[in-house]
């Protein structure tokens, strides 16, 4: 769990996707990648978030998995005034959250070691929510990154439970958010 990759943690929600689907707690899938057709050639679209599924209530949810090692996560790339590469996912994040849809990120911070600091591994649900104060303030232009206070402030840590054999820890997302502030 400390120094993890985004494909590991894709990895890890895809595996509990199953397991969480087996238990009938929640259907996840992952979101496809999307193309047009231009004349004899394919365009790729820029793409939505990683998962999206419903919760054993019916209530939506879309996410999309980060891992950090730095400080704090660059969110540059999610800005629409530059075309950023990710903002058409911010932005799906966003407006699906106006109707409801549970919106997150699933940002799992790699544990960093400094000459005088040490900061453990730790996951969070971090929500993207239309209207909210960190998310407007990302559109004033105020905010420009996420960082581990930001997620401690606005968002809910995950607890990593072992698998149903006890082979492996994972980030038991769903119920964080079956527990939290998410009903």
């Amino acid at each position: 769990m400390d120094q993890l990759k985004g494909k590991d943690l894709e990895r890890l929600v895809v595996e509990l996707s199953s397991e969480y689907k087996r238990r009938k707690l929640a259907h996840i899938t992952r979101c496809g990648v999307q193309a047009v057709r231009m004349k004899e050639d394919w365009q790729v679209i820029q793409s939505l978030p990683d998962f999206e599924g419903l919760l054993r209530d019916g209530r939506q949810l879309i996410f999309d998995c980060k891992v950090c090692s730095q400080a704090s996560f660059d969110l540059t790339k999610y800005r629409s005034e530059t075309k950023g590469a990710r903002a058409r996912q911010l932005r799906h994040l966003l407006d699906r959250s106006e109707f409801g849809a549970i919106c997150f990120f699933l940002l799992h911070w790699n544990q960093r070691t400094g000459k005088t600091f040490t900061q453990e591994a730790a996951t969070f649900v971090f929500p993207v929510i239309e209207g909210s104060d960190f998310w407007e303030s990302f559109r004033s232009g105020e905010t420009r990154n996420i960082n581990r206070k930001d997620c401690e402030t606005y968002g809910d840590r995950v607890r990593w439970q072992s698998s149903e054999r006890g082979r492996k820890e994972r980030p038991d997302f769903v119920a964080t958010i079956l527990e939290e502030r998410w009903k």
